[in-house]
């Protein structure tokens, strides 16, 4: 083998072989989130940052998890990063409009199904459902979101649309678990 071919191999082979996913179930609190919660057994971790998290079932179906602040400007370069308009102010509604209309410019294809105002844990929420098709694959996803002071958080779940019902009871008792953790405890 070529010695700078071997370099490269193990860098593929440690890259890939620590992408591993661990498994969940149960209870799950996030400092970060600023939020508690019961995830389903069976899945698994993709990904986890501080105020957010990605979890599968398997590669095609999954569960987004976050909040970020609609006071950070996330470049201050670009004068279209705060287009979204999200205050701690805007109503569910209006919240729902801008984040679609904002994925209407990346995402093609997306069609938005119904959208609804709810409440999710003690907060007034929208609930949206749309589709969209990133390859070839269409999918369908359902996404919650709130505003609470300076956080948006959100809870999506997306599959292909034949498989979308199999895990949306599933989601729907992720979403409703939910439980903020007051400001002060996360200080």
């Amino acid at each position: 083998m070529p010695p700078k071919i071997a370099p490269c191999l193990v860098f593929i082979v440690i890259l890939y072989g620590c992408a591993t996913t661990r498994p969940v179930g149960g209870h799950y609190t996030s400092i970060g989130m600023g939020a508690e919660m019961e995830l389903p057994t069976g899945w698994h971790i993709v990904g986890e940052a501080a105020d957010a998290i990605w979890i599968t079932i398997n590669h095609d179906q999954h569960i987004k998890i976050g909040r970020y602040s609609v006071l950070r400007r996330f470049s201050a370069d670009d004068p279209d990063s705060k287009k979204m308009g999200l205050t701690p102010d805007t109503r569910p509604e209006q919240a729902s409009k801008a984040i679609f209309n904002e994925l209407h410019a990346h995402v093609s294809d997306l069609k938005i199904i119904e959208t609804s105002t709810v409440q999710l844990a003690g907060q007034e929420a929208f609930k949206t459902l749309y589709t969209y098709i990133p390859d070839s694959k269409p999918m369908k996803g359902e996404y919650y979101g709130f505003i609470k002071g300076e956080w948006h958080y959100h809870f999506i779940y997306e599959a292909p649309i034949e498989e979308f019902d199999m895990e949306l009871p599933v989601f729907e008792k992720v979403v409703q678990s939910l439980r903020l953790i007051p400001e002060q405890a996360t200080n």
